[in-house]
């Protein structure tokens, strides 16, 4: 796991630019702690995302959109997030053509902020800390097929609207494809939720109907096939 901050230069149109960039570049294999001892898994797409996320909610910047990208920027895929035109940062899996020159054989994800485009997004930004919580929080997955065009922006904007008292994170942990199973121009996603309570512990029969009103919702708004 690599970080790098410098100027980026190109060349468009017989004239030279210049611009600041903070790159992440991950590769190879991660360690990951779980009730049985350390295990080693490889870092993915997620773990790349999970950092970038990360980057941008210390440096305050919010309301961003989301767009897929396939074979751009030297992408084989990955997203942008950026705020109207304007980029503040893309990653994704490295083109194996670019990797197989440097003779990696394993896949390399890269992300490059666009470091004054976030200078200016967390400008105004009101940063704040809180304590931990004394309770204990709760942990449901959910998978659901979706059309392949739905973004993961737009599950994570349903859960929001959907429940704003205990849900406090939505991660995806994992998309699949498979025509034969799923049927053309569909993904399996799945989905993680983190409920929370700073007052007290949650019973299983709060999360329960939160989940019931989540997949009430992904069904309606979605036409999601939730998969039990």
């Amino acid at each position: 796991m690599l970080f790098e901050f410098g100027k980026v230069y190109f060349f468009e149109d017989g004239q030279v630019s210049e611009e600041e960039q903070l790159s992440l570049t991950l590769c190879g294999n991660r360690h990951q702690q779980n009730w049985t001892g350390s295990r080693v898994e490889e870092v993915s797409f997620f773990t790349a995302k999970g950092f970038v996320e990360l980057v941008l909610a210390r440096l305050g910047v919010q309301g961003y959109q989301v767009k897929e990208l396939r074979n751009m920027h030297g992408l084989l895929y990955g997203l942008e997030y950026h705020r109207g035109a304007i980029p503040l940062v893309r990653f994704g899996c490295v083109q194996p053509s670019l990797t197989k020159e440097m003779d990696i054989r394993r896949e390399v994800f890269h992300a490059a902020f666009h470091w004054q485009a976030l200078m200016k997004a967390g400008a105004k930004a009101e940063l704040s800390a809180s304590e931990p919580g004394k309770y204990p929080g709760v942990e449901r997955d959910l998978a659901l097929v979706v059309d392949r065009k739905v973004p993961f922006s737009e599950m994570e904007r349903v859960a929001r609207k959907t429940d704003k008292k205990i849900l406090q994170e939505i991660r995806l942990v994992d998309v699949y494809e498979n025509t034969e199973q799923l049927g053309n121009e569909k993904k399996s996603c799945a989905l993680r939720f983190s409920f929370r309570n700073a007052d007290r512990t949650l019973s299983d029969k709060e999360v329960d109907k939160v989940m019931g009103k989540l997949m009430k919702q992904y069904e309606a708004q979605l036409q999601a096939l939730i998969r039990r």
